[in-house]
């Protein structure tokens, strides 16, 4: 018999209270991993953003209020439910035998489309690990996405598994800020419906460990937030039915619901904004004061990137660039021969067209 511990964090100034729940394994939802080849795990950077204590006094707020970033996909850490839930099943890792970790608790979302569309390019995430214990563990959180395409509708192919280096976890519930770069990142393929899993291990990633015990990785776990600000999710989770990393396809495991809980867990997705292609245009005039066009006068764009392209004026003084990418930020620069600008650069925001830039030559040059 496997046992879950969901708890509720009491009203104001109230203590924690535990409620013990048997959670069984329906039959059909054991399955057993179809690969047993693991991705490349990816190291990403780590930082606390807000703790809330388990015992609150009265006045101090549930939760500060987070803003949801412009660039996420999903984002549930703003509405957190007073409630939390460990991961538990702590034993030695199935994948070394020098370290412990925990079973792996796992969350569906639904990303809404407000920023590009699939496949998304994931650059940076937030999620939240609860600590029940009376003192900060030291451990290290491992998160793994997956695609649904699994028989029982849990998680399947796995899409991306993200790992950190330990990190003393605060009593209570906090939400951390993670983020990757260069060959860090990762795309999730063209689907809105992810599963999002945590597993804790007492490893240190160079072959030793963090000194957390059997007792101190089942305390820790996952805060309950709802509802999600942007997207959207069942009211439903997964357990796996042993513990590991679990950094391939289809763990085996099974759904649940907590009863008087939604199962929602705090995460927020962040992907790179996606430029809209074609259909933009910035153009404009290079002149001397008195109005009079700029003939040949080169233009140079320049994105974020530090890719350029160059345009030159005609007699009037005009240049045009076409399809430009929108939602990027550029830096436009003009010279020409026998003439000298004050301001010889502009930087400009493209999210429509635009048609009236300008430049002036101040004087003459030699």
């Amino acid at each position: 018999m496997n046992f879950r511990t969901y708890f509720r964090l009491g009203a104001l100034g109230a203590a924690a209270f535990v409620l013990f729940m048997t959670a069984t394994m329906p039959a059909l939802g054991q399955r057993r991993s179809v690969s047993s080849r693991d991705r490349t795990e990816l190291l990403w950077d780590l930082q606390p953003v807000r703790t809330v204590p388990v015992a609150r006094t009265a006045g101090e707020s549930v939760f500060a209020p987070e803003a949801v970033d412009p660039l996420a996909v999903y984002s549930n850490v703003t509405n957190f439910s007073a409630s939390a839930l460990k991961n538990g099943g702590a034993a030695t890792d199935p994948a070394s035998a020098t370290n412990i970790i925990t079973k792996l608790l796992v969350d569906d979302t639904r990303f809404m489309n407000t920023v590009g569309s699939p496949p998304y390019a994931v650059n940076g995430f937030r999620f939240s690990v609860y600590n029940g214990g009376a003192a900060p563990i030291t451990a290290r959180a491992r998160v793994r996405f997956y695609q649904p395409n699994a028989t029982n509708t849990g998680p399947g192919t796995i899409i991306a598994p993200v790992t950190f280096n330990p990190i003393a976890f605060p009593t209570g519930v906090t939400v951390f800020s993670a983020a990757g770069g260069g060959a860090a990142t990762f795309t999730i393929p063209g689907t809105q419906n992810v599963w999002i899993g945590i597993t804790f291990d007492d490893s240190d990633g160079a072959g030793g460990n963090t000194g957390a015990t059997v007792a101190d990785l089942n305390n820790l776990g996952v805060g309950f937030f709802n509802p999600p600000d942007r997207g959207s999710s069942l009211d439903r989770a997964f357990l796996t039915t042993t513990n590991g990393g679990f950094n391939s396809d289809n763990p085996p495991g099974a759904l649940f619901d907590t009863p008087a809980i939604v199962d929602n867990f705090g995460y927020e997705i962040l992907v790179a904004s996606t430029p809209t292609a074609g259909g933009v245009t910035l153009s404009g005039r290079v002149t001397v004061p008195d109005g009079r066009g700029i003939t040949n006068a080169v233009l140079t764009l320049t994105d974020p990137e530090g890719v350029s392209r160059t345009a030159l004026t005609d007699r009037r003084g005009r240049f045009n660039f076409d399809d430009v990418p929108s939602g990027r930020t550029y830096v436009i620069t003009v010279s020409a021969r026998r003439y000298v600008f004050d301001q010889p650069s502009q930087v400009i925001t493209v999210n429509d067209n635009a048609t009236d830039l300008s430049f002036t030559a101040s004087s003459l040059g030699h």
